[in-house]
C-alpha cells in the first residue's frame, strides 16, 4: 500500500488512502482534539457572559460548594460588640471550617475587634404559600452573594404576587421584622415580617446558617482571620446604634 500523506493523495492510486495509516490517523486525532477543546472554551465563555445568574459566579474565598447563599451582613440593626468567652480560639484562614487554622490564646472577656462579617446559608429553609397574596419587597435580582454595599444601594422596590402552593427559599432573618428569601431565582427582602403571616405563608423548615466574624489584630488593626460565631467562643456584649 502506498504511503499516506495528510494533504497529498497516496502514491498508490489503486489502493487509495488508508484512513488507519499512522500519518492520517495522527492528523485526524489531533485536529479533532483541537476543535473539541476550542468548542468547549466557546461554550464556557458564552455561558459565563450570557447566563451569570445560573452558575453562581462568586469569589471562592466566601463561596464554597456547600453554600447556597452568602451575605456580608450580621443579624439585626446596630454594630455588635463581641468579647471572648474562652481562653483558646481557633482562627481560620478563610470563613470555612475546611480551611487551615491556628489556635491562639486570648483573655476571658477580652474585646474582639472585627472589620467584616459573613453570613453563609448552607441550606435554605422553605416557605410555603397557603393563601394568595401580594408581597411588597426589595428586589436584589438573581444573585448568590449580597455585599454590604449592594444591600444598601442596589435594591429596587418591587411587589410580587404569590399564589397558593408557591414555594420560596427562606435564606435568613434580617432585622426589624424583615427577611431575605429567594423566589424564581431572584433574592428579595420582605418589608413585612413573614413570621406574622401564618394565614398566608408558613415556614415548613428553617434555614441552616453559619456566621463568620473577620477579627482584626488589636495592635495593627489588620484582619487576622475568621472565627465561626459560637456562644462558647465569642458572645455579643452590646450594640452601637
Amino acid at each position: 500500500m502506498g504511503k499516506c500523506w495528510y494533504i497529498k493523495r497516496c502514491q498508490n492510486k489503486k489502493s487509495g488512502c488508508n484512513p488507519l495509516c499512522n500519518e492520517h490517523f495522527s492528523f485526524f486525532a489531533i485536529g479533532s482534539l483541537i476543535i473539541g477543546f476550542l468548542t468547549l472554551l466557546y461554550i464556557a465563555w458564552f455561558t459565563i457572559t450570557e447566563f451569570p445568574e445560573k452558575i453562581a459566579i462568586t469569589k471562592s474565598f466566601f463561596y464554597t460548594k456547600d453554600t447556597a447563599f452568602v451575605a456580608e451582613l450580621w443579624l439585626e440593626e446596630g454594630i455588635p460588640k463581641y468579647i471572648a468567652n474562652t481562653r483558646r480560639m481557633s482562627i481560620y484562614e478563610k470563613p470555612d471550617l475546611n480551611s487551615p487554622y491556628e489556635d491562639i490564646q486570648v483573655d476571658l472577656d477580652e474585646s474582639i475587634n472585627f472589620d467584616s462579617f459573613i453570613l453563609k446559608v448552607v441550606n435554605p429553609g422553605i416557605l410555603y404559600v397557603t393563601k394568595d397574596l401580594t408581597l411588597n419587597c426589595i428586589n436584589y435580582g438573581a444573585i448568590s452573594k449580597l455585599t454590604k454595599q449592594s444591600y444598601y444601594s442596589d435594591g429596587i422596590k418591587d411587589s410580587i404576587f404569590l399564589k397558593v402552593g408557591d414555594k420560596m427559599e427562606y435564606l435568613t432573618y434580617r432585622a426589624e421584622g424583615t427577611c431575605l428569601f429567594r423566589y424564581k431565582h431572584k433574592v428579595y427582602e420582605s418589608e413585612i415580617d413573614l413570621k406574622d403571616f401564618d394565614t398566608y405563608i408558613s415556614l415548613t423548615s428553617p434555614p441552616v446558617i453559619h456566621q463568620w466574624v473577620g477579627i482584626t489584630n488589636n495592635k495593627y488593626n489588620k484582619t487576622m482571620g475568621w472565627v465561626k460565631y459560637n456562644s462558647n467562643i465569642i458572645i455579643e456584649k452590646n450594640r452601637i446604634y
